[in-house]
């Protein structure tokens, strides 16, 4: 691929087109013309070209049949893995000997062994690594069966989720993958003609069981009973974590995205995936496996169940938990019911101590007929820091280590900083970060760190409120506290109009609570930032008009003289912040203006660079490394 050197631009020039490329950092550059499409596809000169092509169509249709054989576990993969899946499917057609270039055929039944502990994951915790414990399986390919023994599962022991959903569930799926061959006649890669959708993957799992207890050891019992005509195919068995969360009327409610899966096994034709050495296999395991093959006879209602959204009716589970110092003095009560099939309850009861940030004593008990409760979320623990008499000193991170190290160091709460995560991307500021990516950082550092944790979406990433709403449920949902949202648009250095803004965040916050999405919003507005003559008269007009929206803080970037902060915290009942600057008091005499917030934005972001630049240069002035020691 040409880049661009000596010269910067991108566009048109002549026959030249100019331009940048996501994942690269220079400047791409192509020339106009090149063979035209029907020399491509009949000229000499291309045959090698189309003899590969041809080839690479098949692993890809292959890829497709083998993505339906995990067809219900594929909402738990965080990428698109179907391009890794296409190329190992490329291996096994380099194996076939029978065919000439351009028309190998791809016989995954004599090579199965080859997908075996596929991971669906490449950013969330892999499956190995949240479930820390071999799995017993056995498979049979004559009566296409398949038994899993799981152990019993124990948080923080051998279940590992690192995230905060309540619910957890094995989900295990069986199906037939065809092989591929090249058919002369139609001159295009077809599975055999018996396969269609009756022989896509089965599916079990466990019942829903809750996260901060783990589960009972638990056998599943799996089968298809289709059978196909001749042995072009292989059986693979696959197994996934899938994680819930309530919803209304106590329903339990899959998370996509979220979860993790893996191909654990294949059966193959005559022996390919050794099953003349071993009918049982262990997965990670030293020990022997179980010697008990799965009988022909299956029973009529095996101990699993159909993935369908039901209503948890799971028999009596407890939580309790306590912290080091308890204030009964004064204990706020809350309770919610959820309906439940039948005539039982199951409800939760929350019991916290008001005057404090964090939950001073938490008892969760669900049993039939007994109320319960969720413990604070992280929307309430952030929105409570900025409630405090000192303010919120908030650690503003550009990636997933930063933000782990403000936790170590003692900071309550991080935020990302738009600015910092664009440049440590290779981007100006200003939403040229893809959301894809922000919400990429935000879902890790959730994982990651167990402090609320606040995302810059600057403009909110889209015009509508429809659609920063979507991304606003995009970010609650991998579990973000809170967002910052201003009131300039990306490349304009000009406010939006008051009240049309203000418009729109009253439509946001409605639209937030239809949904049932609790999420603080700290809404930014540029006066300061900007220089406007007139900063403190806008900021106060906007502050009375952002404050009837919903919204839950006002932050004011730049704004630093005494009197201008006294006025705003005086004129809005909503939280106050300011962004660091070299003029700003000590964080107590803040405190006492009235702010209840101070943000580091890019600064912290900055010094590290400047100091990480500083070493280099010292590297190559003193020969050696000494500057990093």
């Amino acid at each position: 691929m040409p880049f661009l050197e000596g010269i910067t631009f991108t566009g048109k020039l002549a026959d030249l087109s100019a331009y940048r490329m996501r994942g690269f950092d220079k400047i791409i550059v192509r020339r106009k013309g090149g063979p035209n499409p029907e020399h491509m596809r009949k000229g000499e000169n291309f045959a090698n070209v189309r003899r590969t092509m041809s080839e690479f169509g098949g692993c890809s249709r292959m890829g497709r049949h083998v993505r339906l054989g995990l067809l219900q576990l594929r909402h738990l993969s965080d990428y698109n893995f179907g391009s890794d899946i296409n190329s190992l499917m490329r291996q096994v057609q380099l194996q076939d000997g029978t065919g000439d270039w351009g028309k190998r055929n791809i016989i995954l039944s004599e090579h199965a062994r080859i997908l075996e502990g596929f991971p669906m994951n490449e950013t969330n915790p892999t499956f190995d690594s949240v479930i820390r414990n071999p799995i017993y399986y056995t498979m049979d390919r004559a009566t296409r069966t398949a038994q899993l023994d799981i152990p019993e599962l124990k948080r923080s022991i051998n279940y590992f989720p690192q995230n905060n959903h309540a619910m957890f569930r094995i989900v295990v799926t069986l199906g037939i993958v065809p092989d591929m061959a090249f058919n002369i006649q139609k001159k295009e890669y077809l599975p055999p003609a018996w396969y269609s959708p009756k022989f896509y993957s089965r599916e079990v799992s466990t019942e829903w069981c809750p996260s901060l207890e783990g589960m009972p050891a638990t056998t599943l019992t799996i089968a298809t009973d289709t059978l196909p005509p001749d042995d072009q195919w292989t059986l693979m068995l696959s197994v996934g974590v899938e994680y819930g969360a309530f919803r209304e009327n106590g329903k339990i409610k899959e998370v996509a995205r979220y979860g993790a899966a893996k191909i654990l096994a294949l059966r193959g034709r005559d022996g390919s995936a050794d099953d003349d050495l071993r009918d049982e296999e262990t997965h990670d395991s030293d020990e022997a496996p179980v010697k008990e093959r799965i009988k022909p006879d299956l029973p009529e209602e095996p101990a699993v169940v159909v993935r369908e959204e039901k209503l948890y009716q799971a028999p009596e589970v407890r939580y309790v938990y306590t912290a080091k110092e308890k204030n009964v003095d004064k204990v706020d009560v809350r309770a919610y019911t959820y309906a439940m099939e039948g005539d039982k309850k199951s409800g939760c009861s929350h019991f916290y101590n008001s005057n404090t940030t964090f939950a001073s004593s938490f008892a969760c008990i669900m049993v039939y007929e007994t109320i319960t409760t969720d413990p604070m979320s992280a929307f309430e623990t952030f929105r409570q820091l900025h409630q405090n008499e000192k303010p919120l000193v908030l650690g503003n991170a550009w990636d997933v280590h930063s933000a782990r190290l403000f936790e170590q160091s003692g900071y309550a709460a991080v935020g990302t900083s738009s600015q910092a995560v664009a440049q440590v991307l290779g981007y100006d500021d200003g939403e040229n970060v893809s959301f894809e990516d922000l919400l990429r950082l935000a879902r890790r550092t959730a994982e990651v760190v167990k402090i609320p944790v606040t995302v810059d979406l600057e403009a909110g990433y889209a015009r509508t409120a429809d659609g920063i709403v979507e991304n606003i449920k995009k970010l609650h949902d991998v579990g973000v506290a809170g967002i910052n949202l201003e009131d300039t648009l990306p490349g304009t250095a000009v406010l939006r109009p008051a009240e049309e803004f203000q418009k729109q965040l009253s439509a946001i916050t409605n639209k937030m609570e239809q949904q049932n999405i609790k999420l603080f919003i700290n809404t930014r507005t540029d006066g300061f930032i900007l220089g406007l003559e007139t900063a403190l008269e806008e900021t106060t007009v906007r502050a009375r008009l952002y404050e009837q929206t919903g919204v839950h803080g006002l932050f004011v970037p730049c704004m630093t003289e005494e009197k201008d902060i006294r006025t705003v915290t005086s004129t809005t009942k909503l939280p106050v912040s300011v962004m660091c600057m070299p003029m700003l008091p000590a964080f107590d005499v803040l405190g006492s203006w009235g702010l209840k917030r101070i943000s580091m934005g890019p600064f912290a972001y900055r010094y590290v660079n400047k100091q990480a630049e500083a070493a280099m240069k010292e590297v190559l002035k003193v020969n050696s490394f000494t500057p990093f020691f």
